[in-house]
């Protein structure tokens, strides 16, 4: 009986310690752990430091950016200044960011559905993370893809295959207008976009031309997907003759770009240096 009572105190003082550790560890967590880029989400944390120094960057996922270095990752701050409390504990409000900034001439980066991570860094010392997915918004749908060469005419990017420098339009009437210039990638991203029947276009300076993936149905709290393949040029196309200032492209029945936006809401986006 002894020998019980021995063992029922020795498993209770390990689990007692255990928990305590736990405890100590620092801690962050997400709510809603699924959000749109332009939505809040509450940050909270426990087991740090009180008084800490601390700040809550969004960092693009390793795995689907193929680069397990993080300080080679995109990022974006999502709360620059947090003080945790005498218990240890903060909790702090922060958006989505719609773009992630990379090192070097990269540019930025739009950010699109998929995974992601939310990561609390301390003045020094390693940091805690928490998993975060960027998904269906709260209202209007949101719209993305990807604008590529599509070298071998096959209707889908394949690795190798380039992005290209374009601009995006999309109109279902006066209500219902974007532009947007997709990163260097070749990803654009609209949301919250109202719901409707889109024309969706790519216009791409010459010799390549201007194409489009046809009508583009855009629901309530959804995610739509529209790429834009764009086809190699002929073979003998003459090179790119700029056009001027005050003229439309050649053949294409668009404007060349200007400071000035031909639709009437301002873009979404913008290219890297």
């Amino acid at each position: 009986m002894d020998l019980v009572r021995t063992l029922l105190l020795v498993v209770t003082l390990f689990g007692t310690v255990i928990w305590a550790v736990a405890r100590q560890q620092p801690q962050v967590t997400v709510v809603p752990a699924t959000a749109a880029p332009g939505e809040q989400v509450t940050i909270e944390g426990s087991g740090w430091p009180p008084g800490a120094q601390l700040t809550a960057r969004f960092y693009e996922d390793a795995a689907s950016a193929g680069d397990p270095d993080v300080a080679l990752l995109e990022s974006a701050t999502m709360a620059a200044s947090i003080t945790a409390g005498s218990d240890g504990r903060f909790r702090v409000m922060g958006t989505v960011p719609r773009t992630l900034s990379g090192p070097g001439s990269r540019g930025n980066m739009t950010v699109v559905p998929g995974s992601y991570t939310v990561a609390i860094n301390p003045a020094s010392g390693i940091g805690v993370a928490a998993r975060f997915t960027v998904g269906v918004p709260e209202r209007g749908g949101f719209l993305w893809g990807e604008v590529f060469q599509d070298l071998n005419s096959n209707g889908r990017r394949d690795e190798g295959e380039p992005p290209l420098d374009a601009d995006v339009f999309g109109n279902f009437g006066l209500a219902g207008q974007f532009q947007v210039i997709p990163d260097i990638r070749g990803r654009y991203a609209v949301v919250p976009l109202q719901p409707g029947t889109y024309h969706v276009i790519a216009y791409v300076p010459p010799p390549f031309g201007s194409a489009g993936p046809g009508p583009v149905v855009v629901r309530e709290r959804e995610i739509v997907r529209a790429d834009i393949r764009i086809l190699p040029p002929p073979p003998g196309t003459p090179p790119f003759q700029p056009a001027q200032p005050d003229q439309p492209a050649p053949g294409l029945g668009l404007p060349s770009r200007q400071p000035e936006s031909p639709v009437s809401l301002p873009r979404t986006g913008r290219r890297g240096p």
